[in-house]
């Protein structure tokens, strides 16, 4: 049968969605991620003894208590020691504390500097998810983004930043299709058979309509070249054609923005007297110190050489503020490629390097051409805009349609309290000079012991220099 999907938007509906699902399941549950954390809160209330109960560990070894036929395995990233002071201990030492029927193990099958970036989860061969929400700490927001949401902590009760995010929800044809990559993943990583058991009913939650009926849905991935596999680039090149396609608009929510291939095929279609107009919805501020070193500068050289190819006025690259006064800025983390209301992909890819050819990256595409769903991509686009201008979708439409195009209504609505602003790192400008090269911060493909230590080397070099243009230029603020 054709698939039908929906897209939860933000980790709040997300969680909830998968405890629901979690809890119909009858066979198993398979999830792969970028990180999984034992103490996550698929729940939250006010009151801490409710939350804790659904916190993942708790709520997976009750809920196979209830279901003894019930087989959960999970596999996550053998991360990078850089991201060790991120990550929870104890699955690590003690993988099979999880319990009888729940098997929890890492994946190290990726080059030098690689990662497993997929985040899918499949219960029992019915239904599947896949998108860019780790089931993970500091992924859980609502959609209001509120700043003073007291339930937006860690498991330390330390509050963090707006999150923001998206998942594919997905049922029929495009399953299998997820399971059988997923089978694949297991058997690489644990060098055994995942087995598999399909259940006997839907799945599907009763308080979200599938968006997308009776739709053509395929899978692209990125995996890296090794010995047992070829080199996949699905992402580059559907993104490159899409791209070179597009007529009236390309539509892009993404946490990095870096890659010189995608942006020399961007500043192309800009310096078009009739090419597409081009929206970017990024964060303004890097996610942590060592982003904001390697990917803040990359992001912020790759939107300038864009905003030089601007010469008609068609790019918009915004940040979603979500009060005024900016105290906290909203951390947009999705990786999402819409063109013309015709088109969607998303899933876990960012677009820069090593998203498109180092790192497992895997995405949901839909291209089928039918009028239905060229509709639902639009109403999909006016509900995520709804949620940037803090007004309803209905709302969006009648004002872009007003205003003429998509460019034109974000100049509208910019002095509104709750808006997408432009973004403007100013304070990386004097930098850029001395900035290593981009394959030093953001590789594309496994590098060579010299590239490790010219990496190193580099990142030395630039920090030192740095250090020193900022004595200089407070001692001339001083002699001023």
């Amino acid at each position: 049968m054709a698939s039908r999907a929906a897209i939860v938007i933000d980790g709040s509906s997300y969680f909830e969605v998968l405890a629901e699902v979690f809890e119909k399941a009858e066979k198993q549950i398979v999830i792969a991620g970028w990180d999984i954390d034992s103490q996550v809160a698929l729940r939250r209330f006010p009151n801490a003894r409710l939350t804790n109960e659904f916190r993942l560990h708790t709520f997976f070894q009750r809920l196979v208590q209830k279901k003894p036929n019930l087989k959960i395995k999970m596999l996550c990233w053998n991360y990078s020691w850089a991201l060790a002071h991120e990550r929870e201990l104890w699955p690590w030492l003690l993988p099979s504390s999880w319990g009888p029927n729940i098997e929890f193990r890492y994946d190290k099958m990726h080059p030098m500097l690689g990662s497993q970036h997929e985040k899918i989860v499949v219960v029992d061969e019915m239904l599947a998810f896949v998108g860019g929400i780790d089931i993970c700490e500091e992924r859980w927001d609502d959609s209001h983004h509120d700043p003073g949401n007291h339930l937006r902590r860690n498991r330390k009760g330390k509050p963090y930043r707006p999150f923001h995010d998206m998942a594919w929800m997905v049922e029929g044809n495009i399953v299998e299709v997820v399971s059988k990559h997923l089978q694949k993943r297991w058997l690489l990583a644990t060098n055994r058979i995942l087995p598999v058991s399909r259940g006997s009913h839907s799945l599907w939650p009763s308080k979200i309509a599938p968006e997308f009926k009776d739709v053509e849905m395929t899978m692209a991935l990125t995996e890296p070249k090794s010995s047992k596999r070829r080199v996949v680039r699905d992402h580059y090149r559907i993104t490159m054609q899409w791209i070179r396609e597009a007529k009236k608009l390309i539509f892009i929510e993404n946490q990095y923005i870096t890659s010189k291939a995608i942006i020399r095929a961007l500043s192309r279609r800009l310096q078009e007297e009739n090419g597409p107009e081009i929206v970017i919805v990024c964060p303004k501020k890097p996610f942590s110190w060592t982003d904001a070193k390697t990917m803040g500068f990359l992001q912020f050289r790759a939107f300038r050489k864009l905003r030089k190819n601007d010469q008609h006025d068609r790019l918009r690259i915004r940040y979603p503020r979500i009060q005024p006064g900016e105290r906290q800025s909203l951390y947009v983390h999705s990786k999402l490629l819409i063109v013309d209301d015709e088109r969607i992909k998303m899933g876990s890819t960012n677009l820069n390097n090593r998203s498109m050819s180092l790192d497992r990256e895997c995405d949901l595409v839909i291209e089928d051409g039918n009028a239905k769903t060229h509709q639902a991509i639009q109403g999909f686009r006016y509900r995520l805009l709804a949620e940037h201008f803090g007004i309803t979708a209905s709302e969006v439409e009648s004002q872009e349609r007003e205003a003429g195009s998509l460019r034109e209504l974000i100049d509208r609505r910019r002095a509104h309290a709750r808006t997408l602003r432009r973004w403007d790192r100013s304070a990386f400008k004097d930098m850029m000079d001395i900035l290593p090269g981009e394959p030093a911060f953001d590789p594309y493909r496994s590098p060579s012991s010299f590239n490790v230590i010219r990496f190193i080397v580099n990142f030395l070099v630039f920090s030192i220099v740095k250090t020193k243009v900022k004595i200089r230029s407070r001692f001339k603020r001083r002699k001023s």
